[in-house]
């Protein structure tokens, strides 16, 4: 991921949006359900300036980013993810870094804007504002331990909410990313049927770049 990251000019999270984007296009292509308008996901994002130290609590904020599942090329897939998340880092540099935390203090207005808005939205448009979840956390570096024996992967999920059916959550640990797919039963029977498209689509990215990894399998 991080080789393909650095040959193309973008951002680690860009390469693992552009994975989950193409594993899910390849699933919906098959099951012949791709839609002509791209998916859209939200991507939580860390608010927490520098220096912040460890204090408890959330200091995040989100992104509404294309996954641009109806450009079939898997390059030019990534390069629309990348300026849809340059995009978004420059409207987010712009605002309040604690605008959200501030707007949860008036929890009816913030319910509102949240919850019924999509809503309404979905009502007018016929389709669902956000498509689904997306969020890619850096873990730990180095090794773990715990009662002395080593910690060997995390895996970790985010929530499904609702009207999204769809969440993946990415945690790298040392020299790995794991990506977690949760889906509802009611929209994908078998989360499988995805998750099993996340590697071959870093695969195809790691094939088409300028200078290909040696092993994309164990970036994967």
């Amino acid at each position: 991921i991080k080789q393909v990251s650095k040959a193309f000019g973008v951002t680690v999270n860009d390469v693992f949006l552009a994975v989950c984007s193409g594993a899910l296009r390849e699933f919906l292509d098959r099951n012949d359900e791709l839609p002509v308008e791209t998916l859209t996901a939200v991507v939580p994002v860390s608010m927490r300036p520098p220096g912040a130290g460890t204090d408890w609590g959330n200091h995040v904020a989100r992104w509404n980013v294309v996954l641009a599942t109806d450009i079939a090329d898997p390059v030019e897939r990534l390069r629309a993810i990348a300026d849809a998340t340059k995009t978004a880092r420059e409207v987010q540099a712009e605002r309040d870094a604690l605008l959200q935390h501030d707007w949860m203090e008036y929890w009816p207005l913030f319910w509102f804007y949240s919850r019924a808005l999509p809503l309404v939205s979905e009502r007018m448009t016929r389709r669902p504002t956000f498509s689904l979840i997306a969020s890619n956390m850096r873990g730990p570096q180095r090794r773990l331990y715990w009662a002395g024996a080593p910690i060997e992967k995390l895996i970790s999920t985010g929530p499904v909410v609702f009207p999204m059916g769809l969440n993946f959550t990415g945690w790298s640990y040392e020299d790995q990313m794991t990506i977690c797919t949760l889906v509802c039963g009611d929209h994908v029977s078998d989360p499988w049927q995805i998750a099993d498209g996340l590697p071959a689509a870093l695969a195809e990215l790691a094939a088409l770049a300028p200078a290909a990894p040696d092993s994309v399998d164990k970036a994967v």
